[in-house]
């Protein structure tokens, strides 16, 4: 109700001051006011205070950066009481005047106001919403600036605005699914954000809010408030003390482990599986999900010692004996329940938290496209830890899927293939350990000390092709183009993860981690030439669909000075993935090296 409220405030101010400049936007004749130098009514909710906790409107901060006359200073005085049609009776008591330096800071329990606040870190408090449309071609492809960025998109339009209200140049800019309201998640779609005075002229603009977290070079001053409705609230922004603090708290956990007790390692088997189609096959992007649903299926049927065939219905049997978690006690040895099925660990701190570990299998689907018959295509597995010697069982699995299809067309006996031969590799050698149905060799594996040992510092232009859909982001915020240290953060993440579930210990402790996201956000990103995609579509609370936040595809060229331990993670990212899905073939990408 932010905007609602805020356009009730400023109709009040505007009839009280008999039409004052600072209020009405507008001089003398009529005409607008440039700069945006006419006052900003922004909305607060501080969790300190009183109904704060519940979500409710605390402050409104009326702001003007060419300041407030001595009459405007009065009316603000004499304001105390507003009503309208969509908002109860409120009663209002002018706080303070001052300057924003006298107001700002972060903390709350302190009474110091976010919006006003000094800081190199700024997230969205209320929806952005961006006045002009997205540019594409005649022929419907993204127009793209000299950054990859399409024109007009949201981020384009904040950047351009930012710099019109003379905020330096974003270091980073990441997408922000939502807010935290009273301790409550809203999304941006909970917010009204049409205005009720000109409704009926606006009412065939079809509007959408969205939502930034913008990393500044260096601190710069509040408050900080962008896009359509700008001056009555919306994409008002808030200073943010501390990152990962605020990202930790938003997920429930923090973005890198609490506790490393000593230096771990992970042992890697990495198999690349030659596959000959048999009929034509259509491989969907999307196809990873399906690729480890019917790969898993085929594993339980060979391997599930509860499986049992119901005669009058076997659906029934399947429900009541395939609930691995629930029902089955040899869920953490047997071959599938290892693979697939995630069971809570208590975290190394001895704590009563637990956490879901991450699968020690990671799937390569094969490439999208169209497959005639006799055509190959390669598929490929990375197994962590323990898990290696379930390999056999998985390729026994994977023949099975080849009798049953995969791809779009499998239920009418498109995608069938047989297994022609698997190589296992290692930063060494390359060895073919499959052929002619047999297991010829031993699967050789290696460790990511071996791939550290190999590893060497570079300086230059590092290119990373992202060939699979690909989300990095945590609960709060996501990008198409991160970072260099979004990307590797989620890298030591999903590394000390899986080395310290699957492996023995961490692979960096915190101070580790410190030093070399200390050092990757040194590394500026040259260009992003990405594409987004969406996976599917999500209903609000008023029913309506509303994209989830999108996926991507494409190429980011990095630039910098890349130590030994970056290069390790790369090279150990190739493998296992980055970001949301990653088990099952997301986020997987190559990296290029230009001197």
């Amino acid at each position: 109700m932010a905007l609602p409220l805020a356009e009730i405030i400023h109709q009040a101010l505007v009839k009280f001051s008999n039409g004052s400049c600072i209020f009405t936007g507008c001089d003398s004749s009529h005409s607008p006011l440039k700069g945006h130098k006419h006052a900003y009514i922004l909305c607060e909710s501080n969790q300190s205070q009183g109904k704060g906790s519940q979500g409710d409107i605390t402050h409104v901060t009326v702001f003007s950066s060419s300041g407030f006359g001595s009459h405007d200073r009065k009316v603000l005085q004499n304001l105390e009481h507003i009503y309208g049609e969509n908002v109860p009776d409120i009663q209002l008591s002018l706080m303070s005047l001052g300057h924003p330096r006298d107001f700002g800071g972060t903390d709350l329990d302190l009474g110091q106001c976010p919006l006003l606040a000094k800081s190199s870190t700024w997230i969205s408090q209320t929806p952005f919403i961006p006045v002009r449309h997205p540019k594409i071609t005649r022929a419907g492809a993204p127009k793209l600036d000299e950054r990859g960025l399409q024109i007009d998109s949201p981020e384009h339009e904040l950047r351009r605005l930012l710099r019109l209200d003379g905020f330096p140049e974003p270091s980073i800019v990441e997408s922000v699914l939502r807010t935290s309201l009273g301790g409550r998640n809203e999304f941006w779609a909970s917010f009204q954000i049409q205005r009720e005075k000109n409704y009926a002229a606006e009412r065939t603009v079809r509007r959408i809010g969205y939502g930034f977290r913008i990393q500044f070079p260096g601190p710069v001053q509040g408050p900080m408030a962008l896009g359509y409705a700008a001056h009555l609230g919306m994409g008002s922004f808030v200073a943010v003390a501390d990152r990962n603090k605020i990202a930790g708290e938003a997920s429930g956990k923090p973005l890198l482990p609490i506790d490393f007790q000593k230096k771990g390692d992970i042992q890697i088997c990495l198999l690349d599986v030659k596959i000959r189609f048999l009929t034509q096959a259509y491989i969907p992007l999307w196809t990873g999900d399906s690729f480890r649903a019917g790969l898993g299926n085929k594993l339980r049927d060979r391997v599930c010692a509860f499986y049992v065939n119901s005669q009058k219905d076997p659906s029934i049997a399947m429900k009541e004996y395939r609930n691995c978690r629930k029902n089955c006690e040899l869920s953490q040895c047997c071959s599938y329940g290892r693979l697939f099925v995630s069971l809570p660990k208590a975290d190394q701190d001895g704590s009563v938290r637990f956490f879901e570990p991450p699968l020690p299998l990671i799937l390569i689907p094969p490439a999208t496209g169209s497959y005639d018959p006799d055509e190959f295509a390669s598929v490929g597995f990375a197994t962590i830890g323990q898990a290696s010697d379930t390999l056999p069982y998985i390729f026994l699995a994977l023949r099975d899927l080849g009798k049953s299809g995969l791809g779009r067309d499998r239920h009418i006996g498109g995608g069938r293939f047989n297994l022609d031969s698997a190589d296992s590799l290692t930063p060494q050698e390359r060895k073919q350990v499959y052929h002619n149905d047999n297991l010829q060799n031993m699967i050789s594996s290696f460790s990511y000390f071996d791939i550290l040992r190999q590893a060497e510092g570079f300086n230059g232009s590092v290119a990373l092709k992202f060939l699979t859909p690909t989300h990095i982001g945590d609960e709060i915020g996501y990008s198409s183009r991160p970072s260099f240290g979004m990307l590797l953060m989620h890298l030591l993440l999903r590394a000390n993860t899986l080395s310290s579930s699957h492996g023995t210990g961490y692979l960096y402790n915190p101070r580790e981690c410190q030093n070399i996201l200390e050092n990757a956000e040194k590394v500026e990103q040259v260009s992003a030439f990405v594409k987004e995609i969406h996976a599917r579509r999500q209903a609000n609370m008023n029913n309506e669909f509303v994209w989830q936040p999108p996926y991507f595809l494409g190429e980011i060229i990095y630039r910098g000075s890349f130590s030994k331990d970056m290069m390790a993670l790369l090279s150990l990212g190739e493998i296992i993935h980055v970001g949301r899905a990653a088990t099952i073939g997301n986020g997987m990408f190559k990296m290029q090296r230009h001197s």
